[in-house]
């Protein structure tokens, strides 16, 4: 019985928060700029809120409040870009993902909890992603620079797959999705028709990077999860 409560508490969390968006969704067109703002900014502090008193009041329950620190980063988020669609910004995508990834960038650092840093990993990259290719415009860019675009991620990613195996950045949440995600740029980097002739060499890039894959990991008791992305990727 123990073991339900917790999953109660997170089934309470995401029914809270489909409620808000079911909420604003329903009822956007009635409220006025003001009460868009408002409820925008309540919805925000409303997990933050919870978070301080149930870590104060609630102490047995120690992952209630990180839990609700998790969901307010999220509502952080949504909030961000209800009041862009409030005031019609017409910023890109990517300046949401920016402003959003820096405060839960800080927490993750802070908290070293994983939910923080993989959301922090994914607004990371969707941030890039739309830096790269913004909605606003049309850049157009030469095969050499489209295939830069994704050699670039790949290194970060590589890059920090290796710093989760220091103490800078023990998290193994992370070491499994730069892994993957490095393997996923250096095979789409391989598809020869996208970018003539830089692709063709990206595969003898990849071979290399997947045959040194294998041969570390065959001789060293390495996390088996890691041996499974590699034969499937």
């Amino acid at each position: 019985m123990k073991k339900l409560i917790p999953f109660g508490y997170f089934a309470s969390i995401v029914l809270i928060l489909s409620g808000i968006l079911y909420f604003f969704a329903a009822n956007w067109p009635e409220f006025s700029r003001f009460e868009k703002l408002s409820l925008a900014v309540a919805a925000m502090l409303l997990f933050y809120i919870l978070s301080v008193l149930s870590t104060k009041f609630l102490s047995h329950q120690v992952f209630l409040g990180k839990w609700l620190l998790v969901a307010g980063a999220i509502t952080y988020g949504l909030s961000l870009a209800l009041i862009g669609q409030i005031y019609n910004s017409h910023a890109d995508s990517y300046v949401l993902f920016l402003i959003w990834l820096i405060p839960t960038l800080l927490l993750a650092l802070s908290t070293n909890y994983a939910p923080f840093s993989i959301l922090s990993f994914v607004l990371f990259h969707l941030a890039y992603w739309f830096y790269m290719n913004p909605s606003s415009y049309s850049i157009v860019r030469t095969d050499f620079q489209e295939w830069l675009i994704y050699l670039v991620i790949a290194v970060i990613n590589f890059i920090l797959f290796i710093l989760t195996f220091t103490s800078i950045l023990d998290n193994r949440a992370i070491r499994y999705m730069s892994y993957t995600m490095t393997h996923i740029m250096l095979i789409g980097m391989s598809i020869f028709e996208l970018y003539e002739p830089y692709s063709g060499w990206t595969n003898v890039l990849y071979i290399l990077f997947a045959a040194i894959s294998y041969f570390y990991l065959s001789t060293k008791k390495m996390d088996k999860y890691l041996s499974i992305i590699l034969f499937t990727m």
